[in-house]
């Protein structure tokens, strides 16, 4: 099954970046470099599993951020 409007040569019709798009990619980060402080206080204190939890918290709590404001701004297609 073969689609003709697929042409991998011309560009595709890119999304506009709406004025949010820097805060949510920079809350993406934040969200990343907090899952990867988590699992080295996960590995790194295995007696004492706390500051892995409030780390974890921390980032799920800026993920749901990123993700409140990406539902938000979501434009209607």
């Amino acid at each position: 099954m073969t689609d003709d409007n697929l042409n991998p040569r011309e560009p595709r019709n890119k999304p506009l970046r709406d004025k949010w798009f820097r805060l949510r990619n920079t809350l993406n980060f934040i969200f990343i470099v907090a899952a990867l402080a988590t699992m080295t206080l996960y590995f790194a204190c295995p007696r004492n599993q706390w500051p892995a939890t409030i780390c974890c918290f921390a980032a799920i709590g800026v993920k749901m951020a990123e993700v409140c404001i990406r539902m938000i701004t979501a434009k209607k297609q």
